[in-house]
Order: C-alpha cells, then sequence, then structure tokens
C-alpha cells in the first residue's frame, strides 16, 4: 500500500495565506480571473515564459484546469488537474496549485516522499510568486510564512563532514542519555 507522506505544515501554509491576503503588499496577488478559460490563459502564459524554461524545463503538457469544486473559495490539484470553484478564480490561488504541479508532474517527484506542502513546495510558491506578481508579494508570503513558522527554505546541511572524534562523543552522550532514561 502506497502512503502519502504526512503534510504537517498544511494547516501552517493556509493559515499564512489567510493572514496575508490582507496584507496591502499583496495586492497584486489578488488579481481575479472573469472565467476559467481566462484562468487557463494566464497559466498558458506562465508556462511560455523564460522563467518557466529555467526553471522547470520544457515540458508542454500543462494540467488540465476545470471550474467544478462546489466548495467556495476553494482550490486542489488532484491527479494532474487544478480544479477551482467558480469563486476562487485569483492568480494567487492559481500560483499555489501550479507550485504542487510543477513538483509532482513537472520534476516527478513522489507523493510518498515529498510533502505537498514542505519546503520545496514554499520554495517553489515564492518563486513563482517572486516572478509573475512581484518581489513584494513575495516578501510579504514569506514574512507570513515565518509568522506561522512554514519552512520554504533548503534545509541546512552541514558543510565538512562529523569527524570521528565528534561522533565518538556524541555516540557516547546518546549512551549517557539512554541509561538515565
Amino acid at each position: 500500500m502506497n502512503r502519502v507522506r504526512y503534510d504537517s505544515q498544511k494547516s501552517r501554509v493556509y493559515a499564512a495565506e489567510a493572514d496575508v491576503v490582507k496584507d496591502p503588499d499583496f495586492a497584486p496577488a489578488m488579481r481575479e480571473y472573469a472565467d476559467i478559460t481566462e484562468l487557463w490563459e494566464r497559466a498558458v502564459q506562465i508556462s511560455k515564459s523564460s522563467w518557466w524554461l529555467k526553471e522547470v524545463g520544457p515540458y508542454s503538457a500543462l494540467p488540465r484546469v476545470n471550474a467544478s469544486l462546489r466548495v467556495p473559495g476553494r482550490a486542489t490539484y488532484q491527479h494532474g488537474m487544478l480544479k477551482f470553484s467558480k469563486d476562487a478564480l485569483v492568480e494567487w490561488k492559481l500560483l499555489h496549485e501550479l507550485a504542487h504541479w510543477i513538483i509532482y508532474e513537472a520534476w516527478g517527484l513522489e507523493r510518498e516522499t515529498t510533502p505537498p506542502h514542505g519546503r520545496l513546495f514554499g520554495k517553489t510558491y515564492c518563486a513563482l510568486l517572486q516572478r509573475f506578481c512581484g518581489v513584494n508579494v513575495a516578501k510579504a508570503m514569506k514574512r507570513a510564512f515565518k509568522a506561522h513558522k512554514v519552512s520554504y527554505s533548503k534545509p541546512y546541511v552541514r558543510k565538512e563532514p562529523m569527524s570521528e572524534e565528534e561522533m565518538a562523543r556524541r555516540m557516547e552522550r546518546l549512551a549517557k542519555a539512554r541509561e538515565a532514561a
């Protein structure tokens, strides 16, 4: 049985988005589209950009988009399709769902190992916001992410491997802690 990795940041990402829509710096991302056709045209425009070619690659098969959701204000990415409710045709929701699509479809990462709202999602989403809505929009989202403790950048990676002495010291400390427990 395939099991999708737990999405520990989902509620924090949604809370950050709920707060950031009130920020005046986020206004360019609040652009509304009249219908699903107009939203689709924007998705095509984004996929033809130089940013897309550099970051995503020459991936030609864009996801299908429809306005079939009945829950008000909702957008989702499911099985290679972006679904929106008729009142959720907004720029930032399109970019949010495109970030999911890029990670899973264009880059081919596995759902079992890559959390839907993990660091890579946050980084990709902020990059999309910066390129297609402006630097101030991306900064506003990053502020909201920080306020809600959402991880959105690469994790810290130790530059030098641990010395044998340091490893021995840590193992000794671990053994003492286990004995004490």
